[in-house]
């Protein structure tokens, strides 16, 4: 079986629990917006990888696109853990989180997340490259709190594991804390090309 083909079969569960949450979980998803007589397209603050809408986002600066991991052991077909993987900004802004929490809790209108670990600018371009190149590796996420020395390791660490079905797996300890594999690997992967692109940690972009 070739590389596309295992990875639309391994994806197919996981796509249809995704898609039917992808709406419910971004702060806006394309919401109208009146303007004169024409409703405009508002863009969104973040979007879930597994929406249609997600592609032309990909690139955008602007939009903080997230995809959620998937249990190890799921108990049902695409069942998630709770935990989303998130990438934002662009250039030397760049960075890559890992969060755990309810998107229906809002604090001053916004989801209640924990920060498990991020990696910056330096890290996803990186780790955009390292995964480009197929073999496996392992990335350690750094503490994302402003109130902790920012050098310091959260204790989460990412790992990519390579081959012909490749994934990512959130490791905390020897806790899996969730998988990502299929189409929304590759769409994570080509997002993290895309915002690292011409980042090399040492110019402005």
């Amino acid at each position: 079986m070739n590389r596309q083909s295992s990875l639309r079969t391994a994806a197919a569960s996981t796509s249809a629990v995704l898609e039917t949450n992808a709406s419910a979980n971004s702060q806006i998803m394309n919401a109208p917006e009146q303007t004169g007589s024409s409703p405009a397209i508002k863009k969104p603050i973040e979007l879930d990888l597994a929406s249609p809408s997600a592609p032309p986002y990909w690139g955008d600066r602007a939009v903080e696109l997230f995809t959620w991991l998937e249990e190890l052991h799921p108990g049902d077909p695409g069942q998630v853990s709770g935990v989303t993987l998130r990438i934002a900004e662009s250039g030397r802004y760049a960075h890559m989180r890992a969060d755990i929490g309810d998107a229906s809790q809002l604090y001053n209108g916004l989801p209640i997340y924990h920060g498990l670990g991020n990696l910056d600018a330096d890290g996803v371009a990186r780790f955009a490259e390292e995964a480009t190149a197929g073999a496996g590796f392992v990335m350690a996420l750094r503490e994302p709190y402003c109130n902790v020395n920012q050098d310091a390791l959260s204790g989460a660490t990412l790992v990519f594991f390579g081959g012909d079905e490749p994934e990512i797996r959130l490791y905390f300890g020897a806790h899996c804390l969730g998988i990502v594999r299929g189409r929304l690997l590759d769409a994570f992967l080509e997002c993290a090309r895309l915002r690292s692109a011409g980042f090399d940690g040492t110019g402005d972009k």
